[in-house]
């Protein structure tokens, strides 16, 4: 017999199974560790959607806000520019107008005592009020009834309610009825 075929190697076929056995061991170790990895990775990836998720709302709730905001910018732009206008139209109104009261008060104060108004005639044909047109009508008595009137006409020059509303301010008439001056002293822009 030939003693060379009975010569068999099993020391390579042994370590095989070892080597195979020890993986088989080693696999439930394997699969725990990815088991771990995979609950590791997920619980992160859980943790950066729900972070991303905070910072998403967040940023919507703050844009909500600045489009609130924008649009009461808006409006208050709208409403200022009418009231832009309102004034426009106001000081051009205002600007063409002539406001009575302090004349009034001013004729008042400087009249003399011997002038006496009968009539105050105030025409204004243009709406806007720029061609105004005043005619204080009045009697003045005594002997010195035209130098005081004139002496009224030239205060009236003199007040600046008067003389920076009006460029023409001038004596229209004057004429005698028994012992008195009548006057009309006329006042236009």
């Amino acid at each position: 017999m030939n003693t060379q075929l009975l010569e068999i190697n099993l020391s390579s076929h042994y370590e095989r199974k070892k080597t195979q056995q020890a993986m088989r061991g080693n696999k439930p170790l394997y699969i725990s560790l990815i088991i771990a990895v995979s609950v590791i990775l997920a619980g992160g990836l859980f943790l950066y959607v729900s972070f991303q998720q905070k910072k998403l709302t967040k940023q919507k709730n703050q844009y909500a806000q600045l489009k609130g905001t924008r649009e009461e910018a808006e409006k208050l732009i709208a409403i200022n520019k009418k009231l832009t206008e309102q004034k426009g139209f106001l000081d051009k109104y205002l600007r063409n107008k002539v406001a009575w009261a302090e004349r009034w008060k001013q004729v008042s104060l400087i009249i003399p005592e011997e002038v006496f108004l009968s009539e105050i005639d105030v025409t204004t044909p243009d709406p806007n009020g720029e061609k105004t047109r005043v005619q204080f009508k009045g009697r003045a008595s005594g002997d010195a009834g035209e130098s005081i009137i004139l002496l009224f006409l030239d205060t009236i020059k003199k007040t600046p309610c008067f003389s920076n509303a009006f460029s023409s301010i001038k004596l229209y008439s004057i004429a005698t009825e028994k012992d008195e001056k009548i006057f009309t002293i006329e006042m236009s822009k």
